[in-house]
């Protein structure tokens, strides 16, 4: 009788960390993180000027994301890019969309980009990262480009 209730306790323990683990409903960061050793080197130092202020554009980018409790979805991203002139630049970039989780796993449905109807019909997938304390966006299975050596790790929003 002991061990039944011990049995019992453990499975309610398990079944309300699974729950508590499972909701990724709520505000998140998100930081681009690019494996450098696969981009080619530079082959001359105006390369290698314009790789590190792509590299520092990049990993500048900030997303904010918010998952909401009936399955939609919105993310701003503060992009940093680099204008004619090889000065930086920011832009705003709004996506919404739907949710749904699959297993442990994010998938999300881009419905609209910057107000207009998405063309991205593969959507993304967001997987749970440092012991589910982060949400780790995979690289598009789509492409070979820079998008291919990186993922975006997001982390809950303070405040």
């Amino acid at each position: 009788m002991k061990s039944l209730r011990v049995l019992s306790a453990l499975v309610l323990c398990l079944s309300l960390s699974a729950a508590f683990a499972a909701d990724v409903t709520g505000k998140w960061v998100g930081k681009v993180q690019i494996d450098e050793s696969k981009i080619p080197a530079a082959k001359n130092a105006q390369q290698t000027e314009l790789r590190k202020k792509m590299l520092k554009a990049i990993k500048g980018t900030t997303f904010n994301l918010d998952l909401k409790a009936n399955k939609s979805w919105t993310m701003v991203a503060s992009l940093i890019g680099i204008d004619k002139d090889g000065k930086p630049k920011t832009q705003q970039h709004k996506v919404d969309g739907s949710w749904k989780m699959d297993g442990k796993n994010v998938v999300m449905k881009t419905l609209h980009e910057d107000g207009n109807p998405s063309k991205n019909d593969q959507g993304e997938v967001l997987e749970p990262a440092n012991g589910g304390k982060a949400l780790k966006m995979l690289p598009p299975k789509r492409g070979n480009g820079p998008g291919m050596l990186s993922s975006i790790l997001f982390t809950r929003a303070k405040g």
